[in-house]
């Protein structure tokens, strides 16, 4: 992941600040360098859910998907975090530089090649 941020934006959180929050619109997904994000949502339901994710794991990938996304819940800093945000277009570029990114980079824990 430390080699696609040649290619993306590097930003810094501190514990508790908020990287976006639900039903914001959304262009762009983020890798996790150092430190923990809690990503929150409430289902259909009404119930809430939350995942952690940590160093080494991407979040907000439905962004580089979906025209006119919408975030589907809110991302906040855990602990003091270095994120990697890509857009569309900066992930495709990382993604044909090295088309076959480890599994630690996607969340099913699948690699994904292109041949």
């Amino acid at each position: 992941m430390r080699a696609l941020a040649q290619k993306s934006e590097v930003h810094g959180a501190h514990t508790g600040d908020v990287i976006f929050k639900a039903d914001d619109p959304g262009s762009s997904m983020f890798g996790v360098l150092e430190g923990r994000v809690r990503l929150s949502w409430t289902n259909e339901n009404g119930q809430q859910g939350y995942e952690l994710i940590e160093a080494g794991n991407v979040f907000g990938a439905g962004a580089l998907v979906m025209e006119g996304h919408r975030r589907l819940g809110t991302a906040k800093a855990e602990t003091d975090c270095r994120l990697i945000e890509m857009n569309r277009e900066k992930f495709l570029f990382a993604f044909r530089s090295r088309p076959c990114l480890p599994s630690s980079f996607w969340p099913q824990s699948t690699p994904v090649c292109v041949i």
